[in-house]
């Protein structure tokens, strides 16, 4: 049976129950700046049961509020009464979400106020490290990437926010680079917890010298040798690749 998605701007006529969280101011401010930066796509419903000419909300309080304050409709999907209709929708559902790109998983917690993905759709606003990929990259453990996004339990490496400062810095000044990829984003993860403050600058204030790589170990190995340059013996050091 197909699911219908509706939409409303009536916001009265939805009833929250009992068992749903009580309103976070904090949740609720951040699903208005995901949604006033990436819009609310009706492919995010909120979930409702029909009862006495209402609907009683079983999934999605944070953002009916949200499109109130925004005064936006409300996408919302009416509950299928039977267990064998409901277990149809939800088919077609996770069908649909196989093919999703990872932009659309990020929005899809982002809508639904899962923090991490608000920070991760806030980041790639703020920060042009080119594209999802590369954020990602810098920000998170890249080895579980997909399945924890689409999971929606997506985690940040503690480094994340100064591995983005320092992307940045090295795209600004390493002008014979071309562009910047997923590869050398995660040269800099893995780079960055690894080498003091100094040499880490050493490496910012000469990124003029890096060029295109084929892959993260090279990219590992140029910064270790930008690094190195001019040291004496005693001093070299060498960045464990990972």
């Amino acid at each position: 049976m197909e699911t219908i998605i509706k939409e409303t701007r009536d916001y009265s006529i939805f009833d929250f129950s009992e068992c749903n969280r009580p309103i976070s101011n904090a949740n609720l401010l951040a699903i208005k700046l995901s949604i006033q930066k990436i819009g609310y796509s009706i492919g995010h419903p909120v979930t409702v049961r029909p009862y006495n000419n209402r609907f009683v909300v079983i999934d999605g309080q944070h953002r009916i509020k949200a499109c109130e304050d925004l005064n936006i409709p409300v996408p919302y999907v009416v509950e299928n009464k039977s267990k064998r209709e409901g277990e149809e929708a939800m088919v077609m559902l996770n069908n649909a979400q196989a093919v999703w790109t990872t932009d659309q998983w990020i929005s899809h917690y982002a809508i639904r106020g899962f923090k991490n993905y608000i920070t991760l759709v806030d980041f790639k606003y703020r920060f042009n490290v080119g594209g999802t990929a590369n954020l990602l990259a810098l920000t998170t453990n890249h080895t579980q990437n997909k399945k924890f996004i689409k999971e929606g339990t997506i985690g940040f490496i503690p480094n994340g926010i100064n591995n983005i400062k320092i992307a940045l810095a090295i795209k600004e000044r390493a002008i014979n680079l071309g562009a910047f990829d997923r590869n050398i984003c995660l040269a800099i993860a893995g780079t960055s917890s690894k080498i003091n403050e100094k040499d880490l600058d050493k490496l910012i204030q000469n990124a003029i010298s890096i060029k295109k790589c084929g892959t993260k170990d090279q990219y590992i190995e140029l910064f270790q040798y930008i690094i190195n340059k001019n040291k004496k013996a005693d001093k070299v050091i060498l960045i464990e690749k990972y």
